[in-house]
């Protein structure tokens, strides 16, 4: 072997990181200016709803707050200077995914009991009950991110690979259970309408390809690192596929919230036609008011 064989695919290991790093910071940021009119503009018609139903969808409420999350934190993590703000700003976007994940777990089991169960699914569909299963993910997202931490300081770097390939597949089995769960339910009823049936099976559908094009690639790679830390640059390549798919967890989530919505085709009316007329009505309002005013002072 040549003496500089060995810097030469340091070299080459190198520049491959760079122009993985350059790639996946402008699409970061390319992503960043789609996803975020689309995440506030779901908000926007997730208020509208609420000022019209009284039942409060909690569960679609964090899941768009942890896109937001998501969606801030995710163009920083390699543009600040500084190792200590780039690894908070790494584990706050973490927490964000993990939660993100929960809540649309939390969406897919509540379809497969409103299906299934339609009794029990009263008790399940109650703010209280919501709201401390919330709390309860928002919670095993922070202690997953002290836990990683507490192995990184002893320097098991491939426990906390393997522990997120773990948590990242966990799931799995549950959405695809709710997913045949539903439809073999569904199959069966009479009761429930046709287009509702549609509706559901598309919420589990899109859950169920959404983890597993999004999710699933990200721990087969977290699964070949934790093995040997030296596989991160053979890995590089489908890593950043595997992140960029992550990257569009966000606009998934609110595809998911369009087949949650009965009344989307409302919804865009209300933005496209009301808004609109109702600004320009103000406008004649204020022009009204305006020649008024002048005909009163001649």
């Amino acid at each position: 072997m040549c003496p500089n064989s060995g810097a030469s695919v340091n070299f080459s290991t190198y520049k491959l990181i760079t122009d993985i790093l350059a790639v996946d910071l402008m699409i970061t940021w390319a992503l960043f200016f789609i996803e975020l009119p689309v995440v506030l503009l779901a908000m926007s018609g997730l208020y509208v709803m609420t000022r019209s139903d009284c039942m409060v969808p909690v569960f679609v409420i964090n899941l768009l707050v942890s896109d937001l999350i998501q969606i801030f934190s995710r163009p920083f993590i390699n543009r600040v200077q500084l190792e200590t703000q780039r690894l908070t700003v790494f584990w706050i976007y973490n927490m964000g995914l993990i939660a993100s994940i929960g809540f649309m777990v939390c969406i897919s089991f509540e379809r497969y009991v409103m299906i299934t169960f339609p009794l029990q699914y009263r008790s399940f569909r109650s703010l209280k009950f919501s709201v401390c299963v919330s709390v309860m993910i928002w919670s095993l997202s922070l202690a997953d991110i002290v836990i990683s931490l507490v192995m990184i300081i002893r320097g098991n770097l491939e426990v906390v690979f393997l522990m997120s390939s773990v948590l990242l597949f966990i799931p799995y089995p549950l959405v695809v259970f709710c997913f045949f769960g539903s439809w073999r339910a569904l199959s069966r009823s009479v009761s429930v309408p046709p287009d509702e049936k549609k509706r559901v099976l598309r919420i589990l559908a899109l859950v169920l390809f959404s983890y597993t094009v999004m999710f699933l690639p990200v721990s087969v790679c977290h699964i070949l690192i934790s093995v040997s830390l030296e596989n991160f640059a053979k890995v590089a390549p489908l890593k950043l596929v595997a992140g960029l798919l992550i990257y569009l967890n966000p606009l998934a989530d609110c595809l998911m919230y369009v087949f949650l919505r009965k009344d989307i085709k409302g919804i865009l009316k209300y933005f496209c036609y009301k808004i609109p007329n109702r600004n320009r009505d103000q406008t004649l309002d204020e022009a009204t008011d305006g020649r008024d005013a002048e005909n009163n002072q001649t």
